[in-house]
């Protein structure tokens, strides 16, 4: 793999020699590019909702709510920071890169009552 000029020159000093400080400045390297997608997915949710008037200003509504009713464990995030972590258990080197840091909530649902007036 080349390094380009920018990457050549970021550690210089003040006559342009390599070895001094640290160059300032902002710098974008694009290691691989569009190298890592996470995968699409289909939600699905329902809610059933039920009115009964009370008067003719009031009412009360039953909602029933299901979310994610297939459970699908799609991971939505992974870390793209470089790394490794030890595990307290048994001492283990963990590469951080491309672990798991969020995934679709499991199947839930959820009851509610309103009542308008």
């Amino acid at each position: 793999m080349q390094f380009s000029s920018a990457l050549k020159n970021i550690v210089k000093n003040g006559a342009g020699v390599a070895g001094g400080n640290l160059a300032q400045g902002t710098l974008n390297v694009n290691v691989a590019p569009n190298a890592y997608y996470l995968p699409s997915t289909w939600l699905t949710n329902f809610r059933l909702e039920k009115r009964l008037r009370i008067t003719e200003r009031q009412n009360i509504e039953g909602i029933f709510d299901l979310s994610n009713p297939f459970n699908v464990n799609t991971i939505t995030g992974v870390s793209a920071t470089t790394g490794v972590l030890k595990n307290p258990n048994n001492g283990q080197s963990i590469p951080t890169f491309g672990s798991v840091t969020t995934a679709i909530s499991a199947r839930t649902f959820k009851l509610g009552v309103r009542y308008n007036f």
